[in-house]
């Protein structure tokens, strides 16, 4: 989840003059290790559904030559 934050820095605003202003930034906030473990799991899970279908359409490529 990302949070918008604000800080006062100091800006140009003209020849050789600055003003204060806010500047608005998004940061993300870091994962725990339950959610970085949750998402790896998805995507090796995801790998593995891949190579699964690659492996059948060369097994059933071997089996079945034109």
């Amino acid at each position: 989840m990302e949070k918008i934050k604000g800080r006062r820095v100091r800006v140009a605003a003209g020849k050789r003059k600055t003003r204060t202003a806010t500047v608005h930034y998004r940061t993300e906030t870091s994962l725990t290790p339950e959610q970085r473990r949750a998402r790896l799991q998805a995507v090796f899970a995801a790998l593995f559904v891949c190579v699964c279908i690659a492996l059948t359409l060369a097994l059933e490529a071997i089996a079945w030559p034109r």
